[in-house]
């Protein structure tokens, strides 16, 4: 996948996310972002292992805090929400 050709070591997880996230526009359907949310939260995990142990979890956990980040700002940008 294109997201494992990112550099996000040496990143705290909000920052990698915002790096990968500025070469793409996500879909509408939840199930697809959560697809490329997981592939960027196995990058990440394998690109920071030491970062990683922080999260005891592993990469799930990174995976639920990124899922999590994009859900937040979505609503925070919807006007539907307003």
């Amino acid at each position: 996948y294109f997201i494992g050709q990112i550099d996000v070591r040496g990143l705290e997880v909000d920052v990698a996310l915002r790096k990968a996230m500025q070469y793409f526009f996500l879909p509408k359907e939840a199930e697809k972002i959560d697809k490329i949310i997981q592939e960027f939260a196995q990058h990440y995990a394998k690109c920071n292992p030491k970062r990683t142990k922080q999260f005891r979890g592993g990469w799930d956990t990174i995976h639920m805090i990124a899922f999590a980040v994009i859900m937040l700002n979505t609503d925070l940008h919807s006007p539907n929400l307003k």
